[in-house]
């Protein structure tokens, strides 16, 4: 309500500068604003499925900024009607082999973003294709994990959602997951249904793990970075998550109670030759969010 009533106090035309998470927030929270000439968002990926849902509620048209802390602001779209990003008049793009040079006369030399992208229009915009260090590469054939996930997220009844590759296991396999926050009436079925039409099978998640909501900081991003935990890590970084959060850490190897330290809650000691793969864990139900191949169960 205090958006609404900031809103309420400025002179027309409005313009509301916000995220994806707290779009998504105002929306589902049925808050009435006052006309807006525009939403322009930020920070994170929006969703087509988001972007249509804020226009229809509030009558203007919703625009996604695209650059970098290093770059500024150097492409918009309108979200809801299109999937390429438009140049600043400004700007340019040079494609590499391990991302984007940008050029742009504000810059004193050009800099090299990690996001790899298509050019189309004659170079004037482009499509996102994933980072370089999102790449996959299974049976030959090649993809990104943001990508996967844009796809993921795009699917209707998907609130949010996000792909992970695991480590590999002792065959040398790493296998993909989908940790996604859905509507009930969209099961697993129809959202691998949904990703065959737009992916390569082979880039299809091997599991689907359904949570509540996914552990996302205040402009979006999501928390944790990926790494390899051991039951010997015991989690530096727990004692700074706050309660409810979950702290996504994607990994396979030995482990004891799915990864997790002894000292926790629940995380009671399993074979030393079991191999488990250890999604997060809910500091406020205290839930483990992983999946035991051996048991072919959610934990």
């Amino acid at each position: 309500h205090d958006i609404a009533t900031a809103l309420s106090e400025v002179e027309a035309p409005r313009l509301l500068v916000t995220t994806p998470v707290h779009l998504r927030a105002l929306i589902e929270a049925g808050i009435d604003l006052p006309p807006l000439a525009a939403i322009v968002t930020a920070t994170a990926p929006l969703s087509i499925d988001l972007a249509s849902r804020a226009e229809n509620k509030f009558g203007c048209e919703v625009h996604e900024l695209f650059g970098s802390t290093e770059t500024c602001v150097i492409a918009q779209r309108r979200t809801s009607r299109e999937e390429a990003w438009h140049l600043f008049e400004d700007v340019h793009l040079h494609p590499q082999p391990d991302g984007t040079r940008v050029e742009r006369p504000s810059l004193p030399s050009p800099l090299l973003l990690a996001d790899l992208v298509e050019l189309v229009d004659e170079g004037r915009g482009f499509l996102l294709r994933g980072r370089q260090a999102d790449l996959l590469e299974i049976a030959g054939k090649r993809a990104s994990l943001g990508d996967l996930t844009r796809r993921l997220q795009s699917i209707e009844g998907v609130r949010d959602a996000a792909m992970l590759q695991v480590d590999a296991d002792a065959s040398g396999v790493r296998r993909l997951f989908a940790i996604v926050a859905a509507d009930a009436a969209v099961n697993d079925a129809a959202i691998l249904d949904a990703l065959r039409q737009s992916t390569d099978p082979v880039f299809l998640p091997r599991r689907i793990i359904r949570v509540d909501a996914l552990p996302r900081n205040d402009t979006g991003k999501l928390r944790g970075k990926r790494s390899k935990c051991t039951q010997k890590s015991r989690y530096p970084n727990l004692k700074g998550a706050a309660r409810g959060d979950y702290l996504l850490r994607p990994f396979a190897g030995k482990s004891t109670g799915f990864g997790l330290p002894r000292h926790l809650p629940h995380a009671e000691a399993t074979s030393r030759s079991q191999r488990c793969v250890c999604l997060g864990y809910d500091l406020r139900s205290k839930n483990r969010l992983g999946i035991c191949p051996r048991h072919g169960a959610d934990r």
